[in-house]
């Protein structure tokens, strides 16, 4: 169900956004490590780069009549926790690499611009594989035909990669979102750390898919297919 589907990300991305604070608030007080992402920047991968896809979902060919009600699975926040997470882990690793300590680290630097700025890039792909794995619920697999049943999705995709790009490579932006340039290394730290994200929800989906309770639901839906067809 589309609005199902709308709601889910958009809890997602709002607990994601609260365990990056509330993570980067902890270690602050505790260890004296600057946040992982500023505030601004986290509104900024939601309004930029999920925004608007988010809102084409509208637009997704339902293989189900939908329903009356709509329903935000009890593991939704669960993947917000866990991008949330992942995402701070990106930008303590982006210090481990350049062999520095973000203890004390001075926030108006450089270096740690870079670091929060493949946190942001790390955030808004994540949030991104989330989207397509939402999705993907009522379909066998994640990456198949369907996800180029909805045009705009793709589109509004495009449009938010070029939004990010401009986030961290435009000045001006730079200068509104406290980025900076990151070069391949960056950027392969990232995808490698959305790739663990991607990896957790296959894992995820494959023992949901195969519990007991979803083997008894797959019968009872093949035995009400049944009956209408006959």
């Amino acid at each position: 169900m589309t609005p199902s589907k709308i709601l889910r990300c958009s809890v997602t991305d709002a607990v994601a956004l609260v365990t990056v604070l509330v993570v980067g608030f902890v270690m602050d007080i505790v260890f004296d490590i600057p946040p992982g992402m500023l505030l601004v920047q986290l509104l900024g991968v939601i309004v930029l780069s999920q925004a608007y896809p988010i809102s084409t979902l509208k637009h997704d060919k339902r293989k189900h009549k939908p329903r009356h009600h709509i329903q935000v699975k009890i593991e939704t926040p669960a993947f917000g926790i866990m991008a949330g997470l992942i995402t701070y882990i990106s930008y303590l690793l982006f210090f481990a690499y350049n062999a520095l300590s973000p203890v004390f680290i001075d926030s108006t630097s450089e270096l740690y611009q870079q670091a929060t700025t493949v946190a942001l890039v790390t955030l808004a792909f994540c949030l991104a594989i989330n989207l397509f794995f939402i999705r993907a619920d009522e379909h066998p697999r994640v990456l198949t035909s369907h996800i180029m049943n909805n045009k705009k999705l793709l589109t509004a995709f495009g449009l938010s990669f070029f939004l990010i790009l401009n986030v961290v490579y435009n000045p001006w932006l730079q200068t509104v979102f406290s980025t900076e340039a990151i070069g391949v290394v960056e950027w392969a730290a990232a995808i490698f750390c959305a790739g663990i994200y991607s990896v957790l929800r296959h894992v995820q989906r494959y023992t949901r898919k195969h519990t007991r309770q979803s083997v008894v639901d797959m019968h009872k839906q093949t035995k009400t297919h049944a009956k209408h067809t006959s």
